[in-house]
């Protein structure tokens, strides 16, 4: 009877070990489209954008993170952009992200830096500091009038659209 059982048990690792080697099988998921999903006030809430603006976004950015291929189910440039800017907008640690969108905590993290490096490029568009001594004095002198802020020459205020000049 020992033997019966040992030759069970040998068995059973044998099968246990194949199965442990087996690659997990790839599950495909259908995610949701905030785009649709949320109206325009929802949607600010959620990514701090507006839909008008996150496509204006998209249309400067989106050949940059488009991936070459379709393969294995690739994110879209719209989905990259939407992950990126729900953890700009919220901080949320990067498997929440995922679960949520559901995608990988590895996908997340690389999305992220590529939708942040593409954003970065268009600096040069939106940010400009002053060039000259004379332009630096002048905004110098106007943060500190306003503000009491010695010898600063630009700031970012994230919470609003429009832009302030001294």
């Amino acid at each position: 009877m020992s033997s019966s059982s040992s030759s069970d048990d040998s068995d059973e690792d044998i099968i246990l070990q194949i199965l442990i080697n087996l690659p997990r099988p790839r599950r495909f998921r259908d995610r949701s489209n905030p785009l649709q999903d949320y109206d325009d006030l929802d949607f600010k809430c959620r990514f701090r954008l507006s839909k008008e603006t996150f496509m204006i976004l998209l249309h400067m950015i989106g050949d940059s993170i488009k991936h070459k291929t379709n393969r294995s189910s690739s994110l879209s440039p719209v989905l990259q952009l939407l992950i990126a800017l729900r953890y700009y907008a919220t901080g949320a640690f990067q498997m929440v992200l995922g679960d949520h969108i559901q995608v990988n905590k590895s996908t997340v993290c690389r999305v992220i830096k590529t939708v942040s490096t593409e954003i970065a490029r268009l600096r040069p568009q939106f940010i400009e500091f002053p060039s000259t001594v004379v332009e630096q004095q002048r905004v110098q002198l106007g943060f500190f009038r306003l503000h009491q802020f010695p010898r600063v020459i630009g700031a970012l205020d994230c919470s609003h659209t429009r832009i302030q000049s001294y």
